[in-house]
């Protein structure tokens, strides 16, 4: 077990993924900075297959200094949040569970926190598949995780943001802007998550800072992922993100009596010539049928804001680090 301070902690949240963690896992004890700068942080979000097993087993065979804990809460923030409290060091690197992180990740993430004024970084993600996927599927990775701003380091523009999957903050910086912002409780998705909290960070005007070469890579099933079933899944979440979003800056309910009726109709146009292109534009019917299940998404979580005082309620509360 190294002596020394670690100088970056790897938080990785993790839940019922046993066997995409040890792949995890296997990446992290494989970097090329030395063992005793960081630390490994894996946070079990109330896993019920193997996940403890596996990382009790790293934790007892690897030299590396690891740290298994546990989080009932559901939800991908808390188990970040939980991760940075347990962490010793204040420059905190996150990533997920079915990732493969390169072997100069670590090092690339860490130098760049040698000039002060960095608060946030990250770095490219590219999607892994297990098998060839259909050729319809790429221009949509971006949903899967998929990120790319260019091969030149830079300050990010306030309309970039950066993925989870490869995010890199030092926890004052965390903590200042209240923590990353909720995504999914329960069964029910109510945030924007890391978007929320990259947003935050830009508003607060801290330098954030793209890295290319502190890479990631995101690790995807073709039956289960490069399915219209599960991409009209994500389009949705991603409608449900648009309308936390809106009622997060207004907080009044006044605009989604306007933006309700509209969504919906947006989503049956979307519909009615997706279904209409269907048997001579495939690719475009693909694409339209994923702006309906946006829109169908969006409609629906906004009008159960109307109608649900303790879904407000939730969307306004602003700490969410207890």
């Amino acid at each position: 077990m190294p002596s020394s301070e670690p100088k970056i902690s790897v938080i990785v949240p993790t839940f019922n993924r046993a066997d995409a963690l040890r792949k995890c896992l296997e990446s992290l004890l494989n970097q090329t900075l030395d063992a005793g700068l960081f630390e490994i942080v894996v946070v079990d979000n109330n896993s019920s297959d193997d996940t403890e097993l596996v990382a009790n087993d790293y934790m007892t065979r690897s030299d590396q200094r690891i740290h298994c804990i546990f989080e009932p809460r559901q939800g991908l923030h808390f188990a970040r949040h939980t991760g940075a409290k347990e962490a010793t060091s204040d420059i905190l690197a996150y990533t997920d569970d079915d990732a493969i992180c390169d072997p100069g990740w670590l090092e690339e993430l860490l130098n760049v926190f040698e000039d002060e004024e960095v608060g946030c970084a990250g770095g490219k993600i590219l999607i892994q598949w297990d098998e060839e996927p259909p050729s319809w599927i790429f221009p949509y990775e971006g949903v899967l995780g998929h990120l790319d701003y260019g091969s030149k380091k830079r300050a990010l523009r306030d309309t970039e943001n950066i993925n989870g999957g490869n995010l890199c903050i030092r926890g004052r910086v965390l903590w200042g802007v209240g923590g990353f912002n909720p995504d999914q409780v329960g069964e029910v998705l109510i945030g924007d998550g890391e978007a929320g909290l990259c947003k935050k960070i830009h508003q607060r005007g801290i330098k954030m800072l793209w890295v290319p070469d502190a890479l990631v890579w995101h690790r995807q099933n073709v039956r289960k992922n490069a399915t219209l079933f599960n991409m009209k899944r994500r389009f949705r979440n991603d409608g449900v993100c648009s309308g936390y979003a809106l009622y997060k800056q207004v907080k009044k309910r006044t605009p989604l009596l306007v933006d309700v009726p509209r969504s919906v109709f947006y989503c049956v146009c979307y519909k009615i010539v997706a279904l209409w292109n269907r048997r001579v534009a495939v690719a475009r019917s693909i694409g339209l049928e994923l702006g309906s299940a946006f829109y169908a998404g969006k409609a629906r979580y906004e009008f159960n804001l109307l109608v649900n005082k303790d879904l407000r309620e939730l969307v306004t509360k602003e700490n969410w680090l207890e």
